[in-house]
């Protein structure tokens, strides 16, 4: 069974890591654990729950998270064992196009987990080998 998990970037200005939206760049740290939605469970923002043990207790830290970074676990890690997000940008080796592909993925209902490259092409998931996760959407764009 496929564990469902999310990440979101949670705003921090003392942390080091970097995104960029909407051409801001946003400093911080990615937060990895359970979805909630605003209002779901009594919050005015979405957050992250992280469900951790400690001392053989599970406690329960909700983190602030920017809404349009929330992405979900694809249930698959790439060549290196690094989990596969939606929103994360990934090299892999198209096997029907006897190429390499840069591109990002999404999720679609009908289709599944598709690759889609910068020309707008989309790519399924299973014509692709050797995947490697080299980064995500919201990284920030060197000039």
């Amino acid at each position: 069974m496929n564990k469902i998990l999310f990440k979101g970037f949670h705003e921090n200005p003392n942390e080091n890591e970097e995104i960029e939206l909407n051409g801001k760049i946003i400093k911080g740290n990615w937060i990895f654990g359970y979805y909630c939605e605003k209002d779901a469970i009594g919050f005015d923002f979405d957050c992250i729950v992280p469900l951790k043990k400690k001392n053989n207790n599970l406690s329960l830290i909700s983190w602030k998270v920017i809404s349009e970074t929330v992405s979900q676990y694809t249930g698959l890690d790439d060549k290196n064992g690094k989990k596969i997000f939606e929103n994360d940008v990934i090299k892999a080796f198209c096997m029907l196009k006897e190429k390499e592909m840069i591109g990002i993925v999404l999720f679609d209902l009908y289709n599944g987990l598709e690759l889609k490259l910068l020309n707008d092409e989309m790519w399924h998931f299973d014509k692709l080998i050797d995947i490697e996760v080299v980064g995500t959407i919201f990284d920030k764009k060197e000039v």
